[in-house]
């Protein structure tokens, strides 16, 4: 990593998500990041629909009140904007080619890959060098990116209506990836899967020492299990995320009662929409197609550099954040199996040729004991309860992420992943790690901090940074997005 801005001034990470609004400060310091400010608040209901916001006011009132709790002052911002079917990330192939005919092409093949209309996107592409790629093959890969408009916008809107200054748009996956590859400069020489577990959706990343290869989103994750709670125990939705979070766990025998082979890769990928992944692309917005028009608005780089130019309810006090790890497990009260059971006496047949003995008739075999059941508190058995919803769902999950990882390795003959890395909000559930592991066949670890930031202000508690370590990837990256020197895809990062 090398930290290019030399000035130490702080940049804003804002990282919205379908649950969590999740903000990092950090500044450049001594040739590393520092961090200065982090805050986690639940995202408004109803303020994201479809992947778009839809109530900028009330989402700006919750992110000042978040920066307010947060004590973080910085008004300059990098945000990113994901979804389902809003944000679109390939890794196509064309025949070889110079820039110039390359850009005359995609003009074609960004038609052939989004789903939307080409005037109603920001749009880039930028060839790639990956490790594994044939020097001798006559195509190229292309990282293609795409968003809509109306998605940017939303994003603009709302950092203006919060009272920021917007320094840049960018995709949310390549934030995460920014964090570790980039920040860290972890695992090098590996091929590292990125799984980021949110509510709506998992965003998975398969990247080759640092280089994206394969983009998938899954769209199914942490709302789908809380639905599955709710319909099992007849409870609200609000309720059922409360008994998720605080009573969930992924049990020891899950393998055996869920698990199981994921099906064969199809030949044909249907990838879908990989939101929350993405390129540097160069596409700006000005505030005045977000519908505002502050003094001296400014035209901000939408996930790149170059400038192109695209075409109040009242907010609740949201809960703080509090203490955003689930806890632990608490301990199995399984009362023991009684040690004794029916005596038997045996019969005096008196000292050996006292007289005639009666013939000994041998009683009949006592029937096998029936089986002692657990006997589970009623906290534990209600725990259970909660897991047995949720895991057919998380069970469904581990397939997905198997089957990603499958289709990428049999891709090619030396196609490999040695590990996955995973953080997002469903991260923490006690148990999940250990069962992607047996699942997938994979070392399987939960996103930490950053080796390479420091905690720069005793404002920021170490042990809650520690907690919401998995929540803050995207956000980490994002703040560090104009910090740090990195060169363009599939090529050699400055020292």
């Amino acid at each position: 990593m090398a930290v290019t801005n030399k000035g130490g001034t702080p940049v804003l990470g804002l990282d919205i998500g379908a649950a969590f609004i999740k903000v990092v400060e950090m500044r450049p310091s001594k040739g590393a990041l520092s961090i200065t400010g982090v805050g986690v608040l639940p995202t408004p209901p109803g303020c994201i629909v479809n992947d778009e916001i839809v109530d900028p006011a009330v989402l700006a009132s919750a992110i000042k009140q978040l920066l307010a709790e947060s004590r973080i002052k910085t008004k300059s911002v990098v945000a990113s904007v994901a979804g389902q079917s809003s944000v679109v990330v390939r890794v196509i192939e064309v025949p070889k080619m110079t820039d110039k005919e390359l850009a005359e092409t995609m003009k074609w093949e960004i038609d052939r890959h989004i789903p939307f209309a080409p005037d109603e996107v920001v749009k880039d592409f930028e060839p790639m060098a990956r490790p594994t790629d044939d020097p001798n093959s006559p195509n190229m890969a292309v990282l293609l990116a795409v968003a809509q408009n109306a998605v940017v916008a939303g994003m603009l809107q709302t950092i203006l209506m919060a009272g920021l200054t917007p320094v840049a748009i960018d995709v949310e996956c390549l934030a995460g990836a920014r964090a570790l590859f980039d920040v860290d400069d972890a695992y090098p020489g590996q091929t590292v899967a990125l799984v980021n577990i949110g509510a709506s959706k998992i965003d998975v990343g398969i990247y080759e020492s640092g280089t994206l290869a394969f983009p998938r989103t899954i769209p199914v994750a942490g709302n789908a299990m809380t639905e599955a709670v709710s319909h099992a125990l007849n409870v609200d939705i609000t309720q059922a995320e409360h008994l998720k979070k605080q009573h969930g766990f992924v049990p020891d025998d899950a393998s055996e009662r869920w698990g199981g082979e994921a099906p064969q890769a199809e030949e044909q990928f249907e990838f879908g929409d990989f939101a929350g992944q993405g390129l540097n692309l160069s596409a700006p917005l000005t505030p005045s197609a977000a519908g505002i028009v502050p003094p001296s608005a400014p035209d901000i780089p939408i996930f790149g550099d170059t400038p192109q130019t695209i075409p109040e309810p009242t907010f609740g006090t949201a809960p703080a954040f509090g203490d955003p790890e689930i806890p632990p497990a608490f301990g199995v009260d399984f009362s023991p199996a009684p040690a004794d059971g029916p005596t038997f006496e045996l019969p005096d047949v008196g000292p050996a040729n006292s007289g005639p003995v009666e013939p000994v008739v041998e009683a009949a075999p006592a029937p096998a004991p029936e089986p002692v059941p657990e006997v589970l508190t009623e906290a534990e058995r209600h725990r259970r309860e909660i897991s047995d919803a949720f895991m057919p769902v998380v069970a469904e999950m581990a397939t997905e992420i198997k089957r990603s990882v499958e289709y990428y390795t049999t891709r090619a003959n030396d196609a490999r992943v040695d590990r996955v890395v995973l953080f997002g909000g469903v991260t923490n559930l006690p148990g999940l790690n250990g069962f992607l592991e047996k699942e997938l066949g994979l070392p399987v670890q939960i996103a930490g901090l950053p080796a390479a930031t420091s905690l720069g202000s005793p404002a920021v508690p170490s042990d809650y940074l520690q907690q919401i370590a998995a929540l803050i990837p995207v956000a980490i990256g994002l703040s560090a997005r104009n910090a740090i020197a990195t060169a363009p895809v599939g090529k050699k990062k400055a020292a």
